[in-house]
């Protein structure tokens, strides 16, 4: 009987087995995983966790210690230094950690095709992440994304094993669709946010969460439009800096034909474009165009293979009227530029049917194309010069605060309580919160 005791506690140490793991990722049901056990507990994170204790036992005098946050993400035009702005505005000292050893494209891009051929690099990498934050305790630990997968369950249970009273956090601002794997690191957490509804909905207790706008870009909207804007055509207005329309996203497989499409079919109504389609490298371009097909009938210099900066994002949307949006295919969740476009008081076109169940959804502001709509170009160009002639609604300054990147933040590190009810399908939030808890 005693033999079988020490089975089971033993069995408990090692924390969820893979048969477990791969059940509960599975059914999407989060469950908090135990911190590690076995040979890595005796090994430097046991020397981390010694390290840990003793700093936490030094402060003695009363005084409060100031709360400490790990954030791990990718390197992301720049969100991941706004966040820990937002983070250490409120009240906590950040470590950032990039969930992938390098912004080299050709590793990022093994990292996702073939990752067994870095496993060595992504294992010393984990190593130096470990080494670094040892001596540190945090009260949360906030992975976003997470695509690379970089961190896997072994290295999440060794960031736990030295900071067992954490609470870890998950956001993914990629729909399932896109990265499939990420839903096998869901034991690991104590909680679990999406951007995706779609996603929310699928998956039993993960919270339905939508992105933020920065600081600078609700700015914006409360400035008036430039004048020179108000004349869609452009048979007015001679200053060539201001755009009738104008797009900005990553240049993925049927994003680009689509958005190219599209915004050829507005050019009589909206002549004065500005497209930026982004690729990492003009490598990524050659090998879709000769290995995977895409890009057929494009020339290197349809696309930019330079990050466009958050001052040239605000100076693009100053410029233009309307902001052209389109997701990923399989993705239901609001774009960053979306968002960004909403509450910089721009008009948006956008693709997603989503959008009209949100709280800021006005008709005048946002205009929603179905698929098919843009091959009837005559009945298109009068339906798009229709809203963009339609005066703007203001949206309440209490929308723009909800959708900040400080109230977002404030959600998921629990500073802020998020919905506890599923949003009814089809509807639209409650006015007064915006995250929800997915059904099923």
């Amino acid at each position: 009987m005693k033999q079988g005791r020490n089975k089971e506690c033993e069995k408990r140490k090692r924390g969820p087995g893979k048969e477990n793991r791969e059940n509960a990722a599975g059914s999407g049901k989060p469950i908090r995983a135990p911190g590690a056990g076995g040979s890595r507990a005796d090994g430097p994170d046991r020397a981390c966790l010694t390290r840990n204790k003793e700093a936490g036992e030094a402060s003695t005098d009363g005084r409060r210690e100031p709360r400490r946050l790990l954030l791990v993400m990718p390197r992301f035009h720049g969100y991941e230094a706004e966040i820990q702005r937002a983070a250490e505005a409120l009240g906590y000292e950040t470590d950032f950690v990039d969930d992938r050893p390098s912004q080299s494209v050709p590793e990022k891009a093994l990292l996702r095709l073939c990752p067994k051929l870095l496993a060595p690099r992504v294992a010393g990498y984990c190593e130096r992440v470990i080494r670094r934050i040892c001596g540190k305790t945090y009260d949360k630990v906030l992975l976003i994304s997470g695509q690379s997968l970089c961190f896997d369950g072994r290295m999440l249970d060794r960031i736990r094993f030295l900071n067992p009273k954490a609470d870890f956090v998950l956001y993914q601002w990629d729909s399932l669709a896109n990265f499939p794997k990420i839903r096998g690191l869901y034991p690991w957490f104590d909680r679990i946010f999406t951007f995706d509804p779609g996603d929310a909905d699928r998956c039993l207790g993960v919270l339905y969460l939508p992105l933020f706008s920065i600081p600078e870009f609700l700015a914006l909207g409360r400035e008036p439009v430039d004048g020179a804007k108000e004349d869609p055509g452009g048979s007015g207005d001679k200053d060539a800096g201001a755009l009738d329309l104008a797009y900005l996203g990553t240049a993925h497989p049927g994003r680009y034909e689509r958005v190219e499409a599209l915004a050829d079919a507005l050019l009589p109504v909206c002549p004065r474009q500005a497209r930026w389609h982004y690729l990492p490298s003009r490598l990524l371009y050659w090998y879709r165009q000769v290995v995977t097909g895409c890009f057929r009938g494009t020339k290197p210099s349809d696309f930019r293979y330079k990050k466009c900066s958050k001052q040239e994002r605000i100076d693009l949307f100053r410029r233009s009227r309307v902001i052209l949006d389109s997701p990923q295919d399989h993705q239901t969740g609001l774009t960053m530029r979306c968002l960004e476009a909403v509450f910089s008081g721009r008009k948006l076109i956008t693709t997603n049917p989503a959008i009209r169940s949100c709280d800021f959804y006005r008709p005048e502001n946002i205009l929603v194309l179905e698929p098919g709509e843009a091959g009837n170009e005559k009945e298109l160009a009068e339906q798009v010069l229709r809203f963009v002639q339609t005066p703007m609604v203001p949206l309440p300054e209490s929308l723009c605060v909800r959708y900040s990147l400080s109230h977002w933040l404030a959600v998921v590190l629990g500073e802020t309580e998020a919905a506890k009810e599923p949003m009814p399908e089809g509807s639209a939030p409650d006015p007064n919160t915006y995250a929800g808890r997915g059904s099923a």
